[in-house]
């Protein structure tokens, strides 16, 4: 009988963790089910959680249009302006992995409302600052931080409220990002339009803060979550998810595709102006990026939805090589339309590639594991945006154009590409393995039967 009971529960088991083809997990069992929430919860919860993105995010690109700006008030190199940039989407993606333990220990929700705060007295303090250092400090650490909480918790939050398919709200959940580059760009154009840069770093506090509300959407939700955890631990981060080789080029793509993806909209406004275009037509083409984005991760959930069946790394194969063709067209072409017809043809495969990170870290890891997954993923985005600032803006500071930057954006692209032919091969590879595995547990359970 006892025989009988033990070989069940390794069918179920291997069933739960169907999706999961490098690190399956040997604690879902452990976690009592909570009550199932009703579809008006959901929804609700999906959009405070995107919400969250689209603060944390969309501030951090709209800094694209501040860049520009603070170049002439304070008459800095770019390499140093862009460090305000640079510092904040590092630390606002990288920063959660210092918080995992936090996070899991005091609720997402709770985490939305400290994060939401801590941005708001950063970017609040930005506004009163009298030289750039102050800013970088205020703005590119403290706000990004606070931010940083936030953008990892809805990750977590999401897994844990969809945990039996979380893979495809992963993906919508990154709406919330290209939602953020579309309309803040355009604010912070509209308020340094009539309050200044000084002014404009007031109201973005405020539009900081509005974190909090939807942070508590998040908390009162709390009762629904499936954490999948059967031992809490208090590490900061658990590091067995790096001991698949698997994963380390996993995550080197993931370090490339932040380092080199965002250079259109890091760039495109100072570039638009050394062309001669004035700094709101650069704004439009921020948003313009931002608007593609949405319609390229809308166009990643339908691609997971209809594609179940198939690992969602394997579309950074051909994806990886339309970016690397977007880079080089981007410095080749000089006509403001044509500029703007190429930020549109580039950001949609880009928004389709960024919606997938998520989803790729869940179905490579497990539930349990996957808030430690996501942190460290998103620390190899962070570290990228630590320099790839500082890359473009010396080269521009050095030969008077950007366009080393995106030939160098467009050969790492390829990079990326081949090498996520390996990583289809082996994750193909493990998936038959792991069928045929379930096959063999559950013939032998039912002839135990």
């Amino acid at each position: 009988m006892e025989r009988d009971k033990e070989n069940k529960r390794n069918v179920v088991d291997y069933q739960t963790n169907e999706e999961s083809c490098l690190l399956p997990s040997n604690n879902r069992d452990q976690t009592k089910l909570p009550r199932t929430a009703s579809k008006r919860r959901k929804v609700l919860f999906m959009i405070a959680c995107m919400m969250q993105q689209g603060m944390s995010m969309g501030i951090g690109f709209g800094l694209s249009v501040m860049y520009a700006e603070l170049i002439i008030v304070f008459n800095e190199n770019r390499s140093k302006v862009a460090l305000i940039q640079s510092i904040y989407m590092a630390l606002a993606t990288g920063a959660g992995i210092f918080f995992t333990a936090a996070i899991k220990k005091i609720g997402p929700g709770r985490s939305m409302l400290i994060g939401g705060i801590f941005s708001c007295i950063g970017l609040f303090a930005s506004s009163f600052s009298e030289g750039l250092t102050a800013i970088i400090l205020c703005t590119g650490v403290i706000a990004s931080i606070g931010m940083g909480l936030c953008y990892l918790a809805s990750f977590i939050s999401v897994t844990w409220m969809f945990h039996e398919n979380a893979g495809i709200y992963l993906v919508i959940l990154t709406l919330g990002s290209s939602l953020g580059q579309f309309i803040v760009p355009l604010l912070y154009e509209i308020f340094i339009e009539k309050y200044t840069w000084s002014g404009a770093f007031i109201l973005m506090a405020g539009i900081a803060l509005q974190t909090v509300p939807f942070g508590v959407i998040v908390h009162c939700s709390k009762q629904y979550f499936v954490t999948g955890v059967g031992d809490k631990t208090s590490t900061m981060c658990d590091m067995s998810v790096l001991k698949d080789f698997v994963i380390w080029i996993i995550l080197l793509n993931f370090h490339i595709a932040a380092l080199t993806g965002n250079f259109e909209a890091w760039f495109i406004v100072d570039l638009s102006i050394s062309r001669g275009f004035s700094r709101e037509a650069g704004s439009v083409l921020v948003s313009a990026l931002g608007f593609a984005n949405i319609i390229g991760r809308m166009l990643g959930g339908i691609i997971r939805f209809n594609c179940k069946s198939i690992p969602t790394v394997y579309h950074w194969v051909y994806l990886c090589l339309i970016l690397a063709v977007g880079h080089v067209l981007i410095v080749n072409i000089f006509d403001y339309w044509g500029l703007f017809t190429i930020c549109v043809l580039y950001g949609i495969p880009f928004g389709v590639l960024s919606s997938q990170i998520a989803a790729i870290m869940f179905e490579t890891t497990s539930l349990d594991k996957y808030p430690q997954a996501m942190a460290i993923s998103n620390m190899a985005l962070g570290l990228a945006n630590i320099y790839s600032g500082q890359i473009g803006g010396s080269i521009k500071d050095s030969l008077g154009e950007y366009d080393l930057a995106f030939y160098i954006a467009a050969g790492l692209s390829l990079y990326a590409s081949l090498t996520t032919i390996v990583v289809a091969f082996f994750v193909r590879k493990r998936k038959k393995l792991q069928i045929s595995s379930q096959t063999s547990t559950a013939v032998k359970y039912e002839l135990l039967k």
